[in-house]
């Protein structure tokens, strides 16, 4: 997304935390568990009254206004949730926010999806995830987590990657859409920072070193509402990256874009004949890749075929990028060897899960060919997360690793909830956002 520095989208993601979270007292302890996970975890930013609630402040009062500073809320939804005058007042302010800004994430957890108390059943864009036995299914935790931390669309194949710097005001953004829906019809794949706090232009930099080419599509504003974009231009520039841009007939457009090769003014309403031919033009003069970068996960997938599934959605929901499974591979050919090689080298990032069972005494048990692959992609400068099954105290735990891997940092994981969490926290840095312009409410898992 582009850094709005003159609309509310960019004050939408300087807010300072992922998600707030609504709760009856009495279900004190399951909040604790559930902050637990998406905070230490997954590394999401959760605002939680024991942790953040200064004292002197009205109650109530405080609570909503701190919900104005998050970018999403969830709500534990529980029949002791629904006698609460709070957890009712800060749901309906929740509810408010999703109606005015479509960004917001609304999520209700609750021990029985088929009987959902009355005061949280709504239509609209909220998502329901359940817990069974006390807690998350691998499934519903997927869910929570897309939805608390803003994954996106799963990616197609493309050849051609434009980083996108757009508008998501209101009264700005349909018009960002429908030029967005034109790229995308052109086989482009559009990749915009994410909504998050923290370091945007480090962000930015590393997306723009991955892209093809930037469009910058400007709004209906005057000149000084346009500098935000000047300045994505000027970084995208580092990198050599050809500009495309596409101005609104009510924008003003500075002087720096007038003389751009490929410049088009088009509101964003019926068919562009000079836009068709334009896009034709800027996508003849870009480089294509002959393999667009992928992931490449290293795990014994036969076994675990659900829960690897699961993991591959996050992962390419989280990077917008493909995910191969390098284990998937059902049959076994005389050249299978050579092409898992060739995906391990060439994939933007290897994550290996070299060890999804415990042994009695609570050490890992290696998969051999996922250490082999987690060796090639070490050997060949891959970047790399290695994940293994045990408890970090658990001694010899180390030993009992194949001698080439005993000096890689490793995430230990207890069960596959845990997995889930402590993988999202480690793709942090390769987060990405892909947009269509086309809306992506109630994407199916």
């Amino acid at each position: 997304m582009s850094t709005d520095l003159a609309g509310s989208s960019h004050e939408f993601r300087k807010r300072q935390y992922d998600a707030f979270l609504s709760y009856s007292h009495g279900d004190a302890a399951l909040a604790r568990r559930i902050v637990r996970w998406l905070k230490n975890y997954a590394g999401l930013k959760i605002w939680f009254d024991e942790d953040e609630l200064g004292p002197g402040r009205p109650i109530m009062e405080a609570l909503l206004s701190e919900l104005d500073r998050c970018r999403g809320a969830v709500v534990l939804a529980t029949p002791a949730a629904a006698d609460s005058d709070h957890v009712l007042a800060e749901f309906e302010h929740a509810r408010k926010t999703l109606r005015g800004e479509p960004n917001f994430s609304l999520v209700v957890v609750t021990p029985d999806v088929a009987n959902l108390p009355t005061p949280f059943k709504t239509a609209g864009r909220v998502t329901c995830t359940g817990l069974r036995d006390g807690w998350f299914s691998l499934a519903d935790a997927a869910k929570l987590l897309s939805s608390v931390a803003s994954l996106t669309l799963r990616p197609a194949m493309v050849h051609q990657e434009l980083f996108v710097s757009r508008s998501e005001n209101h009264g700005e953004r349909e018009h960002a859409d429908a030029v967005c829906r034109e790229f995308a019809a052109a086989q482009f794949g559009l990749v915009a920072d994410v909504f998050a706090g923290g370091d945007w232009r480090q962000r930015v930099r590393r997306l723009m070193a991955e892209a093809h080419g930037h469009l910058v599509i400007l709004p209906p504003r005057p000149l000084a509402g346009q500098q935000c974009y000047l300045d994505e231009v000027r970084m995208a520039g580092d990198f050599g990256l050809s500009l495309f841009v596409c101005a609104h007939s009510e924008a003003e457009i500075p002087d720096e874009l007038r003389n751009t090769q490929h410049l088009v003014v088009w509101d964003g309403a019926g068919e562009c004949r000079e836009l068709d031919d334009a896009i034709r033009n800027f996508q003849r003069g870009l480089r294509t890749t002959t393999e667009p970068a992928e992931v490449f996960l290293a795990c014994e997938y036969r076994e675990r075929r659900d829960r690897n599934e699961q993991l591959r959605a996050v992962i390419e929901r989280a990077t917008s990028r493909r995910c191969r499974i390098g284990s998937e591979h059902q049959v076994y050919r005389p050249e299978l060897t050579g092409e898992l090689i060739q995906q391990v080298c060439s994939a933007r990032l290897v994550i290996a899960d070299i060890a999804s069972e415990v042994d009695d005494n609570g050490l890992p048990v290696v998969n051999l060919n996922t250490c082999i692959e987690t060796g090639i992609a070490i050997g060949a400068n891959r970047e790399h997360i290695v994940l293994a099954r045990g408890r970090e105290e658990t001694p010899g735990k180390t030993e009992a690793l194949p001698f080439m891997l005993r000096n890689c940092q490793i995430l230990y994981y207890e069960d596959d909830v845990e997995l889930l969490g402590k993988l999202h926290r480690a793709l942090t840095p390769f987060r990405r956002r892909l947009v269509t312009g086309q809306a992506q409410a109630g994407q199916a898992w």
